[in-house]
């Protein structure tokens, strides 16, 4: 799962998430797509929500909808997401002659990394409508020209909002802001935000004698010690190698968002002032600050390695199942629930999971991971950094397919593939289909969350500033091999295979050679930046 934030979403209101595969050009060089903003194609006129419109020719279209794929009710999931499904047969009304075709979820499986995507996209039989982290596109993990920038699309009026003259004026600037690539196109269609919280078991702390949760970190590992004294585990979550959402790179964002808030500037080349990205990284790596050679840069990771000596012994992979569900419930969420594990740290699909499980806020609590402060380190920034984990990277991040990618993608297609996607990506029906799952929080204008406790546990409060996120490597900031590469040190480090010495030696390697790689890869001369 990528970040997430975030007060700054001026709205009423991961899945986890799991990458893997080679990087290419960056996403400002994806074909620009603008088919013409006209809504017809020589004998073929939409009228775009106005009533019925029909297609001159049969239109099917594929989409990877991911967690939203309309499935029939299991023992394991019995009450998976179908509003899509039904939102589909009403668009089909309206629209005869086109047919939307959900991809079962065995293959939104396959296609959900960058290798299993671009495998397809290589012989042309990308889907029409394609799910992929938008922080991976941008940075460069695809290669260029498989994905339609959407920008121009979003400029047009949307039939399906009443009075909208741009389609783009009904998503939250925030979001439109992160999702942009550096030369200003879109080629996402996000309209969610997915969060992680700790979330905290009410009877345990009773019982350790723990009257509130903790604050901040120094806290945390306070509370620790009492939780331990008492019989029970301090904290629970993922650690998963390999992985570009397992703890480790949620940890490594908030501890680098803290510590390098006050030094922006020295690296911050981009000037994004929601993060920073690929260039930032690597020209900070050039100029030193992102080496073990640098304190701040190593205590990352000696605070983390000392946070994870109050971890359940278990820490696991994890997956996303069904529905959107998170895995790690099968480890971390049994203790949890059977008294013997305090406090755990998962994404926002937790809420659903532990509904259906007949827990209810009499049970547990939620709170924002406790801040990092200079009682724990002395180059701990004065900012709350507790957000900055949540972001629009979940499954509501759908990509039109270019022909490149996708043979069957005519101009016909394309402007149908459009019209569906301005049908659901409106206030009212996103806000439907998103709170019917009730993992993440809708984000268009004007939406509201499924819950306070969703709404609190991944959004900000409106008085808070929030910082620049600084990303690291482990989530793909550089390349995927970076990632790959840097949580196999990374835990070996954790798991005491190797010492601080032996871990800083290898990471620095590790990064020198992948910046050095991404910069090349990407026809970048980092030079001029450490004039």
């Amino acid at each position: 799962m990528r970040k997430t934030r975030h007060q700054w979403i001026t709205i009423s209101l991961c899945s986890a998430l799991l990458m893997a595969g080679g990087c290419a050009t960056p996403a400002n060089k994806q074909t620009h797509h603008d088919d013409s903003t006209s809504s017809t194609t020589g004998n073929q006129t939409s009228k775009q929500g106005s009533g019925k419109a029909v297609s001159a020719q049969k239109v099917v279209i594929d989409m990877d909808a991911q967690g939203y794929t309309p499935v029939k009710p299991t023992a394991d999931n019995p009450h998976p997401s179908t509003l899509l499904g039904t939102m589909a047969k009403q668009y089909e009304k309206l629209h005869p002659n086109v047919t939307i075709n959900f991809l079962p979820v065995a293959m939104t499986g396959t296609l959900g990394s960058p290798g299993g995507l671009v495998a397809k996209a290589n012989a042309g039989e990308a889907p029409d409508i394609v799910w992929a982290q938008e922080n991976q596109v941008n940075s460069g993990a695809y290669p260029a020209g498989l994905f339609v920038n959407l920008k121009p699309y979003l400029e047009q009026p949307n039939p399906y909002i009443p009075g909208n003259k741009h389609w783009i004026d009904a998503f939250d600037p925030a979001i439109i802001r992160d999702v942009t690539a550096p030369n200003g196109d879109i080629y996402v269609d996000s309209a969610e935000l997915v969060g992680a919280a700790v979330f905290y078991n009410k009877q345990v702390f009773q019982e350790a004698g723990i009257k509130t949760p903790p604050k901040n970190l120094t806290e945390l590992m306070d509370d620790a010690k009492t939780l331990r004294a008492h019989g029970f585990w301090p904290f629970g979550l993922a650690l998963g190698p390999g992985e570009q959402d397992g703890a480790p790179s949620w940890f490594e964002r908030y501890a680098m968002s803290s510590f390098f808030q006050s030094d922006l500037s020295e690296f911050d080349v981009d000037h994004n002032k929601f993060e920073t990205g690929s260039l930032d990284y690597a020209v900070a790596v050039k100029k030193g600050l992102f080496t073990m050679k640098d304190p701040r840069y190593a205590e990352v990771f000696k605070l983390l390695k000392q946070f994870s000596q109050v971890w359940e012994p278990n820490a696991v992979d994890y997956t996303s199942g069904p529905n959107g569900q998170n895995l790690a419930s099968t480890w971390l969420l049994t203790p949890f629930m059977n008294n013997k594990l305090a406090m755990v740290f998962l994404t926002s699909g937790a809420f659903a999971q532990l509904k259906q499980l007949g827990w209810t806020s009499k049970q547990y609590g939620v709170i924002p991971f406790p801040n990092i402060t200079k009682a724990s380190t002395p180059y701990a920034g004065n900012t709350v950094i507790s957000y900055v984990v949540n972001a629009p990277t979940s499954d509501w991040q759908y990509y039109v397919s270019t022909p490149k990618a996708d043979h069957s993608m005519t101009p016909t297609k394309l402007k149908w593939t459009i019209d569906w996607l301005k049908y659901i990506t409106t206030p009212k029906h996103s806000q439907a289909i998103i709170n019917q799952r009730g993992t993440t929080v809708p984000t268009m204008k004007g939406t509201k969350a499924v819950t306070q406790s969703l709404k609190t546990a991944i959004e900000a409060p409106d008085t808070l500033k929030p910082p620049v996120i600084v990303d690291g490597i482990l989530d793909n900031t550089l390349t995927p091999t970076a990632a790959n590469q840097g949580y196999k040190i990374l835990t070996a480090y954790l798991t005491n295979q190797l010492s601080f010495s032996q871990f800083a030696k290898q990471w620095d390697a590790l990064i020198e050679q992948q910046t050095n790689a991404w910069a090349a890869q990407n026809n970048v001369d980092l030079s001029k930046y450490l004039k």
